[in-house]
């Protein structure tokens, strides 16, 4: 993780105010370490003070509900498996909210979030409030040595002070998302200079229509350790701003260019083949996917994709079955509106295939009829063992689809228990449902 530059800002009371919601005494113990929760009292000698993840889910789960928004992969904001210090820090949410919520009453422009926001969000995230406080707890006495011995003693405490700050592993992240907001070169400008841009670790873009690829550039270039963004539905990013994106984030694990329809498959491909982390790609409605640049996509690294969006693609059938059966550690998986390949009959090649599926977009394909099939194809790969006939997880975006309440009912009188974890949805609701939390 690239280190960030340490500033002299300081939290505002009301952050510190925030932040001390959810503080709590804890201690370590056990051989591995682990950390437990203890009451606060008189009796407490223990100068650590830490935050520990939130057991809640942060104040956007209930947002963004538009048909048009709902995805594998949304909200982009807050994935539990992150580690983002937003789960543990109200304050973070509390800036959140404010952009939610200026997104909502349609105030959020280029002239609403300045320098002073950003500040803000970088000292919530960085935890150098928290470290301070630590290190001024756990500070030893006042030495009685004079002369030189004091000063190279107090050397030696400074570096070791310094070491530590520096460390990548005291680098925290944080999320932050401006999800269908108006900003443009003052917001990212104001980005820039905060000095935030090395505590970005997950940043959504989606439906940001006003960004474009020179501002794409000047904010990843601040963004070293970014491992999710999103800049699903910018339509006015092309090829370039993949070439930011290759060049400025050398961990990113997952990546949403879903919708950005100036995009070719081809400079998609030298992307993904520039970053070697890189696990889930969603790229629905990009122009030329078609059997053999899906083949050449999962080739790339085909036992490592998690998550794939190929919708509204123009492959075959026969070029799905022969890519996608390549990919056997496959999490997550959009096919919404390939009408020409996708069918019930190829749900049973995905129930064979994919053992490790979850979560499955289907949207729009007409041809779907049913699920029966799809597991059929997981008993007939179990053979009829245990793990063939007990419940999995499986979430699926079914609107516009061929399926009916019907046609579901009786797939779970066939298979009662291997469906008793198994959610549809026919509606417009889904938002964030496929993602993972725990």
């Amino acid at each position: 993780a690239a280190t960030p530059t340490p500033t002299t800002t300081t939290l505002s009371s009301a952050s510190k105010l925030l932040r001390l919601f959810h503080r709590r005494k804890i201690v370590a113990s056990g051989e591995n370490d682990s950390v437990h929760q203890v009451e606060a009292s008189e009796d407490t000698t223990d100068s650590l003070l830490l935050m520990p993840p939130l057991s809640r889910i942060p104040c956007t789960k209930h947002k963004r509900a538009n048909a048009n928004e709902v995805d594998l992969n949304h909200p982009f904001l807050a994935m539990a498996t992150d580690g983002c210090s937003q789960h543990g820090n109200p304050a973070l949410d509390c800036l959140q909210t404010y952009i939610d919520s200026l997104v909502a009453l349609s105030r959020l422009d280029d002239r609403r979030l300045g320098v002073h926001f950003f500040k803000e969000w970088a000292e919530n995230v960085s935890g150098r409030q928290q470290q301070q406080d630590n290190e001024a707890a756990a500070a030893p006495l006042p030495s009685t040595k004079k002369g030189k011995k004091r000063k190279r003693e107090l050397i030696a405490e400074q570096q070791k002070v310094q070491v530590a700050r520096l460390s990548p592993t005291m680098v925290s992240l944080g999320s932050i998302s401006f999800h269908n907001g108006m900003i443009g070169p003052k917001t990212i400008d104001g980005m820039v200079k905060s000095g935030m841009g090395p505590y970005v670790g997950v940043l959504d873009l989606t439906g940001v229509n006003s960004i474009t690829d020179d501002l794409i550039h000047q904010l990843l270039k601040e963004c070293p350790n970014i491992h999710r963004l999103s800049l699903k539905n910018c339509r006015k990013l092309t090829n370039r701003s993949l070439e930011s994106i290759s060049t400025y984030l050398p961990q990113l694990t997952c990546l949403d260019i879903g919708g950005t329809y100036n995009m070719r498959a081809d400079a998609v491909l030298h992307t993904v083949n520039q970053l070697p982390l890189l696990t889930e790609l969603y790229a629905s409605g990009l122009q030329h996917w078609n059997d053999v640049t899906i083949t050449q996509l999962v080739e790339l690294r085909p036992t490592q994709w998690k998550g794939l969006g190929i919708g509204f693609c123009f492959a075959t059938a026969a070029g799905l079955r022969h890519a996608l059966g390549q990919t056997t550690n496959l999490e997550r998986l959009n096919l919404a509106f390939c009408e020409t390949s996708v069918d019930s009959g190829f749900l049973g090649f995905l129930g064979r295939s994919l053992p490790s599926l979850t979560v499955l977009d289907i949207r729009g394909n007409q041809a779907v009829t049913s699920l029966t099939g799809f597991y059929d194809g997981r008993t007939h790969v179990g053979g009829g063992n245990s793990d063939a006939t007990t419940a999995s997880s499986l979430f699926i975006l079914a609107r516009y689809s061929g399926l009916s309440n019907s046609s579901i009912e009786e797939t779970k009188r066939i298979y009662p228990l291997q469906t008793s974890e198994l959610t549809v949805v026919m509606d417009s609701g889904g938002s964030g449902g496929g993602i993972r939390r725990k």
